[in-house]
């Protein structure tokens, strides 16, 4: 299956649906010039599904289409029958690959209605078509049914090449019998046989009635009509042979018995006729068993055999008078039927056509009384031809071909003409072969007949006969598509394109002054136009040339140059001056073998072997000639400081040799031997000239010298080094006597190789530290072999002498040292020391860093730590010398010590006295404090005193005892009370602070005032001082909080309507206690205390507490109710000003297993407003860890905190809202960046890594992104709530506020569902909150959203009047609708209803979702001076 692709103007790939088929586009190369190229339509099949399907598609899809069996093709029904119309105007071209296509006896094989076809090596076979019988009517009987082509019927333009037509069967049906009357007798015919279990044709019928049978498996059905025991009116179907006319008798005519097929090996016949009275019978039905044509139809190369056909006979005619003529038997043909179209077969096809192909003729049907029987069939086995159709049994294709230029030379082309019978397609010059030549491309302008090319015959080629010839198999008629058979040649066509070669040979190859040579020129064939303007001749001059024997054989005399030596000469013809009989010229150059000419001078050199010659040593000396010389001898020769002995030649003259021997006592280093060169001559006579010099020899006498190499060139103290003395020649004479040497002194001098190498052994002198010392030689001193001394003097390489040892000086730079305080120690020696290590170091009340060194160890540094609580004013570091060295290997040694430093660490102590150790109330003691020393920076914030209070702390000795009041605490009875000093806040005068804390003596305080009802609150703190089972009225409603049943709210009448035990005022709603307390700022939905029921936690953000003896404004809580029955389980504070603490709370599971939830806290107001998220205690609000911070300020980072598995990974992730966070964005058409002030952003972190995961961020400024946020934990679904964002419609709808829900798992910054509110502040999404499941039963997770500016309708006197900022909430349905399925309003004027909202607790445990709203600002009607103190509804079971 192939994929078909386009592209669009943007040159992007559109992908489309592929088509059901290979389908292969190829370029039909024009061998008709001017014919166009096509695309072609390619399928592969082995199935009747896949053969009809690519038949249908080819036949409308205008390309040339070629399908292929893979494999045979067996029908399974008559359905299976191949139709083909081929409406496109192209060839639909079948190809068998040498499979077979089988009708399986079930129907036709191959139906052409139309259109071009051609078929090849494929094997159509098994095909089969059978006639019903004639139906009889009143009149004349009705003729058999036809079966016309088992094989193939065409009606179209069909081509078959290479393939087999076999094995296919058809038979004709009977014709009825007539009778004019309706209500009389007749028969009708009888159907056509069937073949092997296949059934025969169909009975005729009868309208008046009588027997009937139907077909069966090889047997045609028995026409209708009446029957008299063996004798019926109705004809018998045909089997393997024709069926039985009918035989009634008894006044009615019979009907025509069935032809009858059989090739042998298959047989066939046609169904009987059926009896007549008195009207013409029907014809018998015609049969083709293998082609039936009506179009035009060639066979090429192909076998038709064993088909059979087989007609049905004809109904029987009137008895009575001239009613009508017996019905025509039915014609039968076996091979095939031609009926007015046009028939090609070659000759190899036709003769096929008489191997068992058979056709059988029915018998016409009876008639008398002046009727007439009617005529037998007709019975072909090959070729019907009929209905004025014509059929050529001996096809061929023909053509002619002739080339113009029958003589053809070098450099000539002739015109090739192909002449064809008819208009050809696919003709290229693959389909020639061309002998000894090239053709250009063949084509054609008249439309495929005549077609033309240039022939180019082959170079250097002699040949009197070459033919072209084509291959008419490779061509195809274009009105047929038929190919052609065999091949045709040309005419005969000659090529002569040899072109004259020649050699060309000097008699005499080596020509001296005076002697000639005779040059021969031998050419290939007789030559004209030969000159001596042809050649170029080297050193030397040709007499003309001429030829004796016709032109083949030319000589001339060449003449050398005087005064030349070249052994390098030619002779060149230049080929292209001469030509042969035929006119070719030849080509190129010839040149001659070599010759050479020598009238040169002899030259000699003259090498001296050995050229450094020393006394007592000779040398060989070689004199080369160029050529071979006579005359040489000594007196040719002058020799520099030498002798040499006569010389001699061993090889005939060229190579001479003698002997030199150097003159004594001589050193020259540049000595020559030089030759005349006029005393020798070479064979040829001539006598060389000038002189020849020798390579320079030298003659050496030189006095012995010597190289010194000291070994050791570093020497330390107590070292050696061997020192080596080497001459350039064995001496004598040589003692320490002759050598000078720096700092030190040598020892041992001897040779061990005869005098060459001497050593002996250095000591340095101690002490001593040079960096530049020799050791020299007078060479005087000594005297080689030859008694020649040496001169002057010799120096070794340097060496040094370091035997100094390292010291060192050490500082330490702080000499006065306190608590924490360190000092740095510098350690400088004299020279870089290795192996400097704290283990060679004693330090005196104190530890040091490892020492190290930056300079290369000259300088060392280490930190010095004192020892604490010691006091010593004299301290040294000793450094041990030894334990450092120098580069050299020099130890130190001795000890070397530090300046002096003094230590002081020892902190201040303390002890505590009180002088009254019982104190009642009224009364002090004093307490006394005293130092270990004098101390400063102490006061009473130092000191913590158990239920008391400390005063008047001071000191009267300079700081070592002080002395205070103690007060005790009002209303205390505790026998175990301390006093305790925070020693680190004193110091004394060294600096040192002191450490820990000191505790005073016990004392004990009884200052309660009575507890009249024993409860353990003092009368003065006890509400109800008379009752013991109650001490407090938290809502002052005269009921104590014990028996109260809504202790937080005022509700003296303990209304409970639904007798829950939780009263009505706390059923409504939970407001506030505090003045301003805004309580229900944020609410949170847990289990805290472990009862199964979720309880509320709420945010008072701006709540006062005392802090350190001071009520602090907005410092912020968290109360924690009971979602049981509303009673105040806990509450958790802030702990400092202006915290807020509160602001936003999610709920996590227990962080710090203390069995109880934790917190985590927003703090937006928190880093100047860059705001932090932290996580908190659920026990006691302890901070836990501090998770994150904010990243600008400003953004009020931690707005809004939500808690849940956001991403699905099974983890709760944490979700922070930063509403004041600006927002840069790029436009993407300018890519121009702007920033969007306070749009804000919403970030999500890992629940596991704390990484963050995504960040969501607000699209427009001031909206305030990310001011509430909320998780479904059942979808994964994240909500955002922008509550000041502006919806512009028109008019603007300022701060109504948005929602948007995002997919938690999709970090793309596109919602699900945007809702915007619906009036202008609004706020909606001030707060979110998702129930995580359905609560209305429409299957989507449902949600509400906070609009606490929305305004409220009520009545004021009255009359409706919209009240702002009473506030709305909205709950939603899923992301399936932006509308509300319901509105909840606020109850109380400017309360802000809705500020928080809270759906995900189960305050009831009662399996669904209860809904918690604040309204933070709600002013108590009764009593305004408090404020906004705030309040909550609780909505059970919504």
């Amino acid at each position: 299956m192939t994929t078909i692709t386009t592209q669009n103007k943007n040159n992007k790939t559109l992908w489309l649906q592929p088509k059901p088929m290979v389908i292969a586009v190829s370029l039909a190369v024009g061998a008709m010039g001017g014919i166009s190229s096509a695309e072609a339509h390619t399928a592969s099949v082995s199935t009747v599904a896949q053969l009809k399907a690519a038949i249908t598609t080819g036949s409308t899809d205008s390309l040339a289409d070629t399908i292929t069996l893979t494999g045979n093709i067996t029908f399974a029904s008559a359905a299976d029958a191949i139709t083909i119309n081929v409406t496109d105007g192209q060839t639909m071209s079948i190809v068998g690959g040498g499979f077979t296509l089988s009708g399986a006896n079930l129907a036709r094989v191959i139906d052409v209605a139309g259109g071009n076809v051609a078929i090849s090596n494929l094997t159509i076979t098994n095909g089969f078509l059978t006639g019903a019988g004639g139906n009889r009517a009143a009149g004349a009987g009705g003729a058999g049914g036809d079966s016309l082509g088992a094989g193939i019927r065409n009606a179209g333009t069909l081509t078959i090449t290479g393939s087999t037509i076999t094995g296919n069967k058809a038979a004709g049906g009977g014709g009825a019998g007539g009778n004019n009357y309706a209500g009389s007798a007749a028969g009708a015919g009888g159907g056509g046989g069937g073949f092997g279990t296949t059934f025969g044709g169909a009975s005729g019928t009868n309208f008046a009635g009588g027997i009937q049978t139907g077909p069966s498996a090889g047997t045609g059905g028995r026409g209708h009509g009446f029957n008299s025991g063996a004798n019926f009116l109705g004809g018998a179907g045909g089997t393997t042979v024709g069926g039985a006319g009918s035989n009634y008798g008894g006044g009615y005519s019979n009907g025509g018995a069935g032809g009858t097929a059989n090739s042998g090996s298959i047989a066939i016949g046609g169904g009987g006729g059926g009896s007549g009275y008195d009207a013409a019978g029907g014809r018998g039905g015609n049969a083709a068993g293998g082609i039936y044509n009506t179009g035009t139809l060639t066979i090429l190369t192909s076998s038709i055999t064993n088909n059979i056909g087989a007609g049905g006979g004809g109904g029987g005619g009137s008895v009575v008078g001239a009613g009508g003529n017996g019905g025509v038997g039915g014609s039968g043909t076996g091979g095939i039927w031609n009926v007015g179209g046009t028939v090609q077969i070659d000759s190899s096809t036709n003769t096929t056509l008489a191997t068992s192909n058979t056709g059988g003729a029915g018998v016409g049907g009876a008639a008398s009384g002046g009727s007439s029987s009617g005529a037998a069939g007709t019975a072909t086995a090959q070729i019907s031809t009929t209905g004025g159709g014509t059929t050529n049994t001996s096809y061929a294709l023909t053509a002619s071909i002739v080339v113009a230029d029958t003589a053809l030379r070098a450099g000539e082309t002739s015109l090739v003409t192909f002449t064809f019978s008819e208009a050809v397609t696919g003709f290229t010059n693959a389909d020639l072969t061309i002998a000894n030549g090239a053709l250009t491309a063949v084509s054609s302008s008249n439309g495929g007949v005549t077609w033309t090319a240039t022939f180019t015959p082959t170079a250097s080629v002699t040949d009197a006969t070459n033919l072209i010839t084509i291959n008419m198999t490779g061509v195809s008629t274009v009105s047929t598509s038929t190919p052609g058979v065999g091949s045709t040649d040309s005419n005969n066509y000659a090529i002569d394109t040899l072109r004259p070669t020649a050699s060309v040979v000097v008699a005499d190859s080596a020509l001296a002054a005076g002697e000639t040579s005779t040059v021969t020129f031998t050419f290939s064939e007789a030559v004209t136009g030969f000159t001596n303007a042809d050649l170029s001749i080297a050193n030397g001059n040709l007499s003309a040339v001429s030829s004796s024997d016709g032109g083949i054989t030319w000589t001339a005399t060449l003449t050398p140059t005087a005064s030349t030596t070249d052994a390098t000469n030619l002779i060149t013809l230049a080929n292209t001056g001469v030509t042969d009989a035929a006119g070719n010229a030849g080509t190129g150059t010839t040149d001659s073998n070599n010759y050479a000419i020598d009238t040169l001078r002899p030259t000699a050199s003259v090498v001296v072997a050995d050229s450094a010659l020393a006394a007592g040593e000779t040398s060989t000396v070689t004199f080369t000639f160029n050529e071979a010389v006579t005359g040489f001898t000594n007196a040719d020769l002058s020799i520099a400081n030498g002798n040499l002995s006569a010389v001699s030649s061993s090889d005939g003259g060229i190579t001479w040799t003698a002997t030199l021997t150097p003159t004594a006592s001589i050193t020259d280093a540049t000595n020559l031997i030089t030759l005349a060169n006029t005393g020798v001559s070479d064979a040829a006579g001539n006598t060389g000239t000038g002189t020849t010099n020798s390579n320079n020899y030298a003659i050496d006498t030189l006095r012995p010298t010597a190289s010194i190499v000291v070994a050791d060139t570093a020497l330390a103290a107590g070292e050696t080094s061997t020192v080596t003395f080497t001459f350039n020649e064995a001496v004598s004479g040589f003692t320490i006597a002759d050598v000078n040497l720096d700092n030190g002194a040598l020892s041992g001098l001897s040779s061990g190789d005869g005098g060459i190498t001497w050593t002996a052994t250095l000591t340095p002198t101690a002490s001593i530290t040079d960096a530049t010392n020799v050791i020299t030689l007078d060479n005087t001193g000594v005297s080689d072999a030859a008694s020649n001394t040496g001169t002057g003097s010799t120096n070794s390489n340097n060496y040094t002498i370091d035997t100094v040892r390292p010291t060192a000086s050490i500082v330490v730079a702080d000499t006065d040292l306190s608590v924490g305080e360190t000092s740095t120690v510098t350690f400088t020696f004299n020279e870089a020391v290795t192996g400097f290590t704290n283990a060679d170091l004693s330090i005196a009340n104190g530890n040091l860093s490892a020492v190290s060194s930056s300079d290369g160890g000259i300088t060392w540094t280490a930190t010095l730590t004192p020892n604490a609580s010691t006091t010593a004013a004299s301290n040294v570091i000793s450094l041990d010398n030894t334990g450092v060295s120098d580069a050299a290997g020099n130890t130190g040694t001795g000890s070397t010590n530090s300046n002096s430093y003094a230590i002081d660490t020892l902190r201040p102590t303390a002890s505590i006295v009180v002088a009254d150790t019982d104190l009642s109330a009224g009364e002090t003691s004093l307490v006394t404090i005293t130092f270990s020393e004098a101390v400063t920076g102490f006061t009473t914030a130092d000191i913590t005193a158990e239920n008391g209070a400390l005063s008047g702390l001071s000191s009267g000795d300079g700081g070592i005892t002080w002395t205070a009041t103690l007060t005790p605490t009002a209303s205390i009875t505790d026998a175990t009370n301390l006093i305790t000093l925070d020693n680190t806040g004193v110091a004394d005068t060294a600096g040192n602070t002191g450490t820990g804390t000191t505790d005073s003596n016990n004392y004990a305080i009884d200052t309660v005032v009575p507890d009249t009802d024993g409860d353990g609150v003092p009368d003065n703190l006890d509400a109800f001082p008379n009752d013991p089972d109650e001490w407090a009225d938290t809502d002052g409603d005269g009921i104590g909080d014990n028996a109260d049943n809504c202790p937080a709210v005022s509700n003296a009448d303990q209304a409970d309507s639904d007798g829950n035990g939780f009263g009505d005022a706390c059923d409504a709603g939970t407001a506030g206690d505090s003045k301003n307390e805004y309580l229900g700022t944020s609410i949170a939905v847990a289990d805290m205390n472990g009862d199964s029921f979720d309880d509320i936690l709420l945010g008072t953000p701006r709540a006062s507490v005392m802090l350190e003896g001071k009520l602090q404004k907005n410092v912020g809580s968290i109360q924690i109710l009971s979602g049981a029955n509303g009673t105040l389980l806990n509450t958790l504070y802030g702990t400092a000003a202006k915290q807020y603490f509160g602001t936003a709370i999610a709920v996590v599971a227990d962080q710090n297993s203390d069995g109880v939830p934790d917190l985590v806290i927003g703090s937006p107001a928190a880093l100047k407003g860059m705001g932090n998220v932290s996580l908190h205690s659920g026990a006691d609000g302890t901070l836990i860890d501090p998770i994150a911070d904010g990243s600008n300020a400003g953004e009020k980072f931690g707005a809004a905190v939500a808690v849940g598995d956001v991403d699905n990974d099974g983890n709760a992730d944490l979700v922070v809202g930063a509403p004041g966070a600006n927002v840069v964005v790029t436009d993407i058409v300018t890519l121009k960046t702007k920033t969007l002030k306070k749009a804000g952003k919403v970030v999500v972190f890992d629940g596991i890594s704390n990484a963050v995961l995504y960040t969501h961020e607000g699209s427009q400024a001031g909206a305030a992104f990310g001011a509430s946020v909320a998780v479904n934990k059942a979808d994964h679904q994240l909500l955002v709530g922008s509550p000041l964002f502006d919806v512009l419609t028109k008019p603007r709808l300022s701060s109504a506020g948005r929602v948007d829900i995002f997919d938690g798992t999709d970090d793309t910054n596109v919602a699900l569902l945007t809702v915007d509110g619906d009036s202008a502040k609004a706020l909606l999404g001030a707060s979110v909150s998702s129930f995580s499941g359905d609560i209305d039963g429409d299957t989507e997770a449902d949600w509400v959203a906070g609009m606490p500016g929305a305004k409220v309708e009520v009545l004021v006197s009255g009359k409706p009047k919209l009240m702002s900022n009473q506030g709305k909430v909205a709950i939603y349905s899923g992301v399936i609708s932006v509308l509300p399925t319901q509105i909840l309003e606020g109850s109380n004027p400017k309360e802000k209803f809705g500020f928080a909202v809270n759906a995900e607790g189960d305050l009831q445990n009662d399996s669904v979702n209860d809904l918690v709203i604040g309204a933070p600002e709600f002013v108590d009607p009764v009593n305004k001076k408090i404020g906004k103190l705030g309040r909550i509804e609780v909505l059970d079971s919504f």
